[in-house]
């Protein structure tokens, strides 16, 4: 047999060709092939293999009708959803992670809706939508006689475009004894806010280490999950969850734990008074405009979602939780004029100063909707924690999340630049700026020691892992 024959013959056997001689797009091959590597069943993968061609092959009239950026995009959907229809419990797991990732493709695609996405996510939602129309599965296709023909074809009437005022500033609209209402549409259930301690805290000055004045204003937000039981939102579940909203309502009161609430039906509850410090982040740290936050209890603001963190899953929010998330977060950051580069989130500023590593608490360490919320994405920023003080991280983060967000590595290629630069090994610098935590923390807490011992020993972060 002659080489080119050969190569057709393995082609074939992969499934990445078959006997109709027009060739597939080389980066749908490429994508379908990596998704090989965790099918372990030989017979598994070649079904798959073969399932995912033809399936493309259906469907390759309405590949060109999708811009050219989106189509890597399309081929991972295909690949996922081969996957899906994988048989047996070795499949199991690649099964979930399939339906996973697809599900929080699709929540993605939906919230890209907007603006500049739109256009060009138009093609790519008409061929998911397509695939649930027209990709019969494994089963039905072995014991289908005949294939059905395709409805024919119409030109789609455009949706009219929703047209929406928003107002240039938000204001109270209307109070009363438990609750707030304002012109965003935010309703903040005030019937369990409390008066805490006052915020006091100090700053460092990146650039000369110094202490700068005590300050009492709230300058950004932490976002957290609460890390509680969570049921399905379902009728039959409606009293427990109720209940649970309640009694984790009173949890986080009786320790302070957050100044906000959202719980599963999208309620908003104040639970301590702005001015109040709460003990949301434990030890964390972060840095913008040449000024580094070393007790964000004090400094920011911890809004907390009634969720689970999820990290290989969809978006671990209900619909009600994601609108009211961005109401009061808009609503935060124009009354106090926070830079929205200072709303962030807990796993990406945690940080344990024992064993010098990044991820101490790791909700929403990844997977936040900062766009979303209409805020840059913290997860591409160098972290402080690793920029300035050296920290790194260990198997136990990999383990939960995979590898570290963008920003990470971005600031360890930072160090080896500084490092090769001064003459010394990597970890000799790392050494050298973990000593600076030590002495920055140690002077900023005795700058507001004679306000508040709790600088010095920071409470530890909210329930569960928070």
């Amino acid at each position: 047999m002659d080489p080119s024959a050969q190569e057709r013959r393995r082609a074939l056997e992969k499934g990445l060709v078959c006997e109709d001689p027009r060739e597939l797009s080389p980066e749908f091959a490429r994508s379908v092939e990596g998704l090989t590597r965790d099918i372990k069943d030989p017979v598994e993968r070649l079904r798959f293999l073969r399932n995912s061609t033809k399936t493309i092959r259906q469907l390759e009239d309405q590949i060109p009708k999708v811009p050219p950026a989106a189509r890597p995009l399309v081929y991972k959907y295909l690949g996922w959803r081969g996957l899906t229809m994988l048989k047996g419990d070795k499949a199991a797991g690649i099964r979930r992670v399939a339906r996973g990732k697809i599900a929080a493709l699709q929540i993605g695609i939906v919230l890209a809706g907007a603006s500049l996405l739109l256009g060009a996510s138009y093609g790519t939602l008409r061929l998911a939508t397509s695939l649930g129309r027209r990709t019969p599965t494994v089963e039905a296709r072995v014991h289908a006689e005949a294939p059905a023909k395709a409805p024919p074809r119409s030109t789609p009437t455009p949706e009219p475009e929703v047209l929406t005022q928003r107002p240039n500033s938000i204001w109270l609209v209307e109070q009363g004894r438990d609750y707030e209402l304002y012109s965003n549409g935010l309703r903040i259930d005030t019937s369990q806010r409390v008066k805490g301690t006052r915020r006091s805290y100090a700053l460092i000055d990146e650039a000369s280490g110094n202490v700068l004045p005590l300050s009492s204003e709230p300058v950004g937000i932490v976002f957290h999950t609460t890390e509680s039981d969570i049921l399905s939102l379902e009728p039959e579940n409606n009293s427990s969850l109720l209940r649970n909203s309640k009694n984790l309502v009173a949890y986080v009161k009786r320790h302070e734990f957050y100044h906000y609430l959202i719980d599963r039906f999208g309620r908003v509850y104040q639970i301590l008074n702005d001015d109040s410090r709460a003990n949301h982040a434990g030890f964390a740290v972060w840095a913008n405009a040449g000024k580094v936050y070393m007790n964000l209890n004090h400094a920011f603001f911890g809004v907390s979602f009634e969720s689970r963190f999820a990290p290989e899953g969809p978006l671990p929010l209900t619909e009600a939780q994601l609108q009211a998330g961005r109401l009061l977060t808009e609503h935060l950051v124009r009354r106090y004029d926070i830079d929205p580069k200072l709303c962030v989130a807990h796993g990406i500023v945690s940080v344990n100063p024992k064993t010098r590593k990044i991820g101490h608490h790791v909700d929403w360490a990844k997977n936040f909707p900062f766009k979303t919320f209409g805020l840059p994405d913290a997860y591409e920023v160098e972290p402080a924690s690793v920029r300035l003080f050296g920290f790194g991280y260990d198997d136990d983060l990999a383990k939960a999340i995979g590898e570290p967000w963008p920003g990470v590595f971005k600031a360890e290629a930072e160090l080896q630049k500084d490092a090769l630069k001064s003459g010394q090994s990597t970890d000799a610098l790392k050494q050298t700026l973990t000593r600076r935590f030590d002495l920055w923390f140690e002077e900023q807490s005795q700058a507001t020691k004679s306000t508040t011992s709790s600088l010095i020993t920071p409470a530890p972060a909210g329930p569960g892992v928070n």
